[in-house]
């Protein structure tokens, strides 16, 4: 007897098995007369269905995770620069990690090259001294030409004086003695030049004289001798000059190169928005084996919502492309919002939100993109980024 006692079991299964074939077939849409028709394709007038979706910036809510330093398998936070609701631009520094060394290195490379930036500057007085001695001389040989002509006229003059003095006393010598009374012999004609003092004087004046022109003309010599040398000097301090603003260069491509190095280890935002859900602190570890983000940043710009239509949907969704669409969001689903659907993906695929990534997921949708008209509009609470919203094609 022991043997029928399933058999109840059996019918009862037997029963709901066909109840649920008769369900699904008065469910079912009916189908067309002429099979070899295919079925009219909705047109995108009127309301469509309803589904669900989330919102979302053009670009997505961009997790920060920390950056890849070569060599370097963790990296330690030195300083958290951005906090949550902070407003950021494009480059400004979210975080800061300990560089080991580069401190050093840059301190150092900043002092080779503040002391070739000074020996830049010595060089360039130096050669700025020998350029101004170089045209000085010229000025020099110049003055010397002067030098020389003056002299010489000197010389002239002297030797005109002379010769005047000299005509004087040979005229007066040719007359008769008054107090001899009679005309002086040879003998004393050279007695009495010897004894002339004017003639003496001019005789000595000539000798000096023509000495000052041999002494003009060495000077003349000297400066004209000494302007290759100048300009071979300026010539060396300008080469100077080049290489200490070459050696400056150097040092300072060495500080850019140390900057560069620090620079690796500031993380900074690529886009201006909002950070949000900080969740590192000064002294944590953190690497490429991290698996929670260190904080989000929210772009700013036009709020999307990304609608995920189910298969069930799918052939009811693209005649609704470019049409207004109606969000409603807030409790209850009480709050609309107007939107216009743009595109519809191309294949199905995962949910973008609230799967995680590292179970697999079997539910495949097809991601409608809307953009809001407006966001926020008075009177309502504004759509966030990560908000789940019902979407209603058409209106």
């Amino acid at each position: 007897m022991t043997r029928w006692k399933p058999l109840p079991w059996v019918l009862i299964g037997v029963a709901l098995l066909a109840v649920s074939l008769v369900a699904a077939r008065l469910n079912s849409p009916p189908q067309s007369a002429n099979p070899e028709k295919p079925a009219t394709p909705v047109s995108g007038n009127g309301v469509g269905p309803t589904v669900v979706g989330w919102v979302d910036t053009q670009h997505g809510v961009l997790p920060v995770h920390p950056p890849g330093v070569p060599a370097m398998s963790a990296l330690t936070v030195k300083k958290v620069c951005a906090r949550e609701g902070m407003p950021v631009s494009p480059g400004d520094v979210l975080v800061e990690f300990d560089a080991p060394g580069v401190p050093h290195d840059k301190s150092a490379a900043e002092q080779t090259a503040a002391a070739a930036e000074q020996a830049v500057t010595a060089a360039e007085w130096t050669a700025d001294q020998a350029q101004k001695k170089v045209a000085a001389h010229a000025q020099e040989v110049e003055k010397s030409k002067l030098g020389v002509r003056k002299a010489t006229e000197e010389y002239e003059t002297a030797k005109q004086v002379r010769d005047t003095v000299r005509d004087a006393l040979e005229e007066t010598l040719a007359l008769k003695d008054i107090n001899l009374g009679r005309v002086l012999s040879e003998e004393e004609k050279v007695t009495r030049r010897k004894r002339n003092e004017g003639l003496q004087k001019a005789e000595a004046a000539v000798r000096l004289f023509e000495i000052g022109v041999e002494a003009a003309q060495q000077d003349q010599k000297r400066a004209g001798t000494a302007a290759p040398l100048l300009e071979a000097d300026a010539q060396k301090a300008i080469a100077q000059v080049a290489a200490a603003k070459a050696q400056a260069a150097a040092a300072n491509a060495q500080v850019a190169k140390a900057e560069a190095a620090l620079e690796v280890f500031k993380l900074k935002a690529q886009v201006a928005g909002v950070i949000e859900q900080v969740t590192v602190s000064e002294g944590m570890s953190v690497g490429p084996t991290t698996r929670t983000p260190m904080m989000y940043l929210v772009p700013t710009g036009p709020r999307v919502v990304r609608a995920e239509v189910v298969a069930e949907f799918a052939h009811k969704i693209d005649g609704f492309v470019n049409k207004p669409v109606v969000i409603r969001a807030g409790a209850n689903y009480g709050d609309t919002y107007a939107g216009v659907a743009k595109r519809v993906s191309g294949a199905f695929l995962p949910n973008r939100f609230g799967s995680d990534a590292l179970v697999g997921n079997s539910t495949r949708v097809l991601e409608c993109y809307i953009e809001v008209t407006d966001p926020a509009p008075p009177g309502k609470p504004p759509l966030r980024p990560g908000q789940p919203v019902r979407v209603t094609f058409g209106q």
